[in-house]
């Protein structure tokens, strides 16, 4: 009863923290909760998928223009997460693409400020998820476009995970930091499985190598964002989850 409880106590916690969904649930966090609640990522993403598809659904059928709803859909994923990881791709980039030093590019990240850089980026991020979106969603049905919400979120937050188990903090402080300092493999294998298990129902090939690639694109992330900045950031982990979303999305038009 007591592992019942711990599971979903990281579950609620997981939703809490990835989400602006209004949980008012008082949690005593735990040692080991804040790790472990990673592994309820790609279920949190699934979920934040469902909401994308609903609004697309709506819009789609109000307006019969499939990157109309796709870009509701897209603006109801971005509201309903706050922003997280859109912001930490912007500052990500400012940081990294202001050739600066290390110790120089973490402070522009930490700015609450958008530079040219992380503005290009989350303006081109948006555009490849919209133009992907709504041109694979044209050719489908609903229940396809339930499954490929959900997928492509649950695609960047596995991503968020696999770069957190292997990278290391950049800085002491920060809200990564207590995801970076003790996440491992005890977290993302089971999370790995969890969300390999539902994308399993798609039964397609080519939404598995999104997968993959996805999860390829987090480590070659880690790798050179750790070289650039000695470790990684909140903001590296929102970049992770945006860049996995998009290149899950070209493999599966790419493939389709």
């Amino acid at each position: 009863m007591q592992g019942i409880r711990t599971l979903g106590r990281r579950f609620v916690l997981a939703l809490q923290f990835m989400t602006r969904i209004p949980i008012n649930v008082s949690l005593r966090i735990g040692e080991g909760d804040f790790p472990g609640c990673a592994v309820f990522f790609p279920w949190v993403g699934a979920a934040v998928g469902v909401f994308g598809f609903g609004i697309w659904l709506l819009a789609d059928r109000l307006t019969h223009l499939p990157y109309v709803g796709a870009v509701a859909g897209i603006l109801g994923v971005t509201m309903i997460t706050g922003a997280l990881h859109l912001d930490g791709l912007g500052d990500t980039c400012d940081g990294v693409f202001s050739g600066r030093t290390r110790e120089r590019a973490l402070e522009i990240m930490k700015d609450s400020r958008s530079g040219a850089f992380g503005v290009l980026g989350m303006c081109l991020t948006l555009l490849m998820k919209t133009v992907l979106l709504g041109g694979i969603l044209a050719e489908g049905e609903w229940l396809s476009g339930l499954l490929l919400w959900s997928m492509t979120a649950m695609a960047g937050r596995m991503s968020i995970v696999t770069a957190a188990a292997l990278g290391k903090p950049a800085r002491p402080d920060g809200a990564g930091r207590i995801f970076l300092a003790d996440m491992g493999w005890r977290q993302w294998i089971p999370a790995f499985l969890m969300g390999t298990a539902l994308l399993a129902i798609t039964a397609r090939w080519s939404w598995f190598a999104g997968w993959a690639i996805a999860q390829l694109s987090a480590v070659f992330l880690c790798v050179t964002l750790s070289h650039k900045l000695g470790g990684l950031t909140g903001d590296c982990l929102g970049a992770a989850n945006e860049v996995g979303e998009v290149l899950f999305l070209l493999a599966v038009a790419a493939w389709r």
